[in-house]
């Protein structure tokens, strides 16, 4: 049986979400052989022997790779943005860092959970492109496409899901293309590498089937969604390959919504794994302000409340 490569990044900090995030593969993904590259630039010694734990409790290979490139200390942290580690860049260079051997790779973020079989998402054909990746939930949005010079009729993709053909980045030499842009047009990155993959190879992806990057802000009141991507949307929402946690407020969260979608599952995964005592994450002082404020704004009328439009 054919080798699935997986690929994910992540720092100290992240180390917990990433391991449940491998969790939950592994656990939906016994009959095949799994490869998991770790892309870091270092990890605590007892980290990176919870990740050997990990691959023995499964029988699978997990291998980190250093990451040290002086190109990712210069890239852009936008302010403005949710995401504040350049660990989320990494993957722009996996395929100067991959074994030659490895021809195709799936890439996986740590705030997922991979509730089914990827092998049909594997097997998708990305022969010819540099990537197959599932449509963002904000692909709608005119101003992104004006941002990052893209054609309005091309749907932007999330970059939280890729399925990375290698052979084509090499040959294309995708991963200088997209620092050099990011070296000309840092004003234009709002979200790092997802803006920098949109605009590179805006001629050469596919775009595969939401069920393999259900994002949960498809699911909130008042997304524009187009009619097909409505369709989609309700008939994958039941049974996502992979659930993304894209909101704001993550389901490690202590105050996260228990009605927030799939949050339950992300708990169950969870419990079985090594990080299963790992805190849930407590607000700052001032979140849990801001939060309060937030409430009493919406419960008088000065704010409308986000609230979810289908539940799963």
């Amino acid at each position: 049986m054919e080798t699935i490569n997986i690929l994910c990044s992540t720092d100290d900090k992240y180390v917990p979400y990433c391991g449940i995030m491998l969790t939950s593969l592994f656990e939906n993904n016994r009959p095949y052989t799994l490869c998991t590259y770790i892309l870091t630039e270092g990890l605590h010694p007892k980290n990176r022997s919870l990740f050997s734990q990990l691959a023995e409790r499964y029988n699978t290979s997990i291998y980190i790779v250093q990451v040290s490139d002086e190109r990712i200390a210069q890239c852009p942290m936008p302010p403005e943005s949710h995401l504040t580690s350049l660990v989320t860049y990494y993957r722009l260079l996996a395929p100067n860092l991959l074994p030659l051997e490895v021809k195709r790779i799936i890439y996986l973020d740590c705030d997922m959970i991979v509730d089914g079989d990827i092998e049909s998402l594997w097997n998708e054909p990305v022969e010819n492109v540099a990537l197959g990746a599932v449509i963002d939930e904000s692909h709608y949005l005119k101003a992104t496409s004006r941002r990052l010079d893209v054609l309005a009729d091309v749907p932007t993709f999330n970059s939280g899901m890729l399925l990375i053909n290698v052979e084509y980045w090499r040959k294309h030499a995708i991963t200088e293309q997209c620092f050099d842009y990011i070296h000309k047009f840092p004003d234009r990155i709002r979200f790092h590498d997802q803006d920098v993959l949109n605009h590179i190879v805006m001629n050469s992806r596919v775009l595969l089937p939401i069920r393999y990057n259900f994002q949960t802000g498809f699911l909130y009141q008042g997304r524009q969604l187009d009619d097909a991507v409505l369709v989609e949307v309700e008939e994958a929402m039941h049974t996502p390959v992979i659930v993304h946690y894209t909101a704001g407020v993550k389901p490690w969260s202590k105050y996260s919504y228990v009605k927030r979608p799939f949050r339950s599952k992300y708990l169950y995964y969870r419990s079985i794994s090594l990080w299963k005592n790992y805190p849930l994450v407590c607000w700052s002082v001032p979140q849990l302000i801001q939060f309060f404020l937030y409430r009493i704004a919406c419960t008088i009328g000065i704010r409308k409340r986000v609230q979810l439009y289908i539940m799963p």
